[in-house]
Parts: structure tokens; sequence; C-alpha cells
């Protein structure tokens, strides 16, 4: 049977290194550095910012949510156009204690690539949309290479791009619908 890894093996790697004699030509500052170093890197390698986040989400008893903007379609008079819908929706993403540290920084990069690839392309949405299914693309063979918290949060910031510009194209059909009806 094999056992399942918890979020808190690198505590146990970290005295299996002290008990193996590792440290032994290091001062104390130096071992102190090097285990701060450790954690919070095994910490934001995992998702979270600090290791309290870590403690208080493995106390929750509350499933974690994947990042995402809380609203589907705003108000029809609060956006113009399909480039203005899709960067207020992108601009309340909220992040879980789970999904933070290099998810968070690999989410962010995604979406910040797709927002000024869009200000160069900002007439024609259907070319990010290419863009976005390249970047798919390549990042997936990456991570098949190597699982790490900033290329899952690269690639599900680029499929939250992608949602959100099919949600911006639904949002310009609904408000030309609404358009029509009302007159």
């Amino acid at each position: 049977m094999s056992k399942k890894d918890n979020d808190f093996d690198f505590i146990d790697q970290l005295f299996d290194r002290l008990q193996a004699g590792d440290f032994v030509n290091k001062t104390v500052n130096e071992f102190g550095n090097e285990v701060k170093n450790t954690i919070d890197r095994s910490v934001k390698n995992q998702g979270y910012d600090n290791i309290q986040d870590m403690v208080s989400s493995a106390i929750k008893s509350k499933p974690s949510v994947k990042p995402g903007s809380d609203d589907h379609y705003p108000n029809s008079n609060d956006y113009k156009n399909r480039y203005e819908y899709l960067i207020g929706s992108l601009q309340n993403v909220r992040y879980d204690s789970r999904y933070r540290g290099f998810y968070r920084d690999g989410h962010q990069e995604a979406i910040k690539k797709c927002v000024s690839y869009l200000k160069d392309k900002r007439s024609n949405l259907d070319d990010i949309s290419d863009y976005i299914i390249d970047e798919i693309h390549e990042y997936k063979r990456s991570r098949r290479k190597k699982r790490d918290k900033y290329v899952d949060g690269y690639l599900d910031g680029l499929m939250l791009f992608k949602d959100k510009l099919a949600d911006s194209k639904k949002f310009m059909m609904n408000k030309i619908k609404n358009v029509l009806v009302n007159k």
C-alpha cells in the first residue's frame, strides 16, 4: 500500500537531513536561513503564501475553490464592448488560500500576458483565442515533464482567460439582443 504524501513532508525531510549530519559544518545562522528558505520554497510550491496559510487550510474542513471571478454577466450598461467586459471580469479574480504562492504567480502571469497580447490585437479578439490555444499546448507539454504549481497556475489562468473570452462574446450577444428587443 502506498503512503499518501501530506503537506508537511518537507519538515520530515529537514529532520532527516539534520540527523544525517548535513548541517554539521554550518553556523546557526546558515542553518536557520536554510531551514527558513526550505520551508518558504516548499510552502510556495504547494500553493500557499506562507506557513500560516498552509496550517490554517489543513485545519479547515472547507474544500478549496479554484480562482475565478464572481460576476458572470455584469450590468449591460457597465461595458460598451467585449474588451471592456473582459478586462472588467478579470480584475476581480479571487484566490483561496490553497491557490496562492507559485500557483497565483503563474495564474497572474498568464492573465498579464494575455491582456498585453489583447492590447496589441484589440480589434480582432479571435487572434487572442489562437494565441491562448497555442500557449495551452506549449505549457501542457512542459507540465508533463515537470509538475509544478507555477505551470498549473499558468494553465488555469489561460483557461480562465479563454472562458472569459467566450463569456464576453455571449455578453455582447445578450446586450445586442436586449437593445433590439427594447426598440
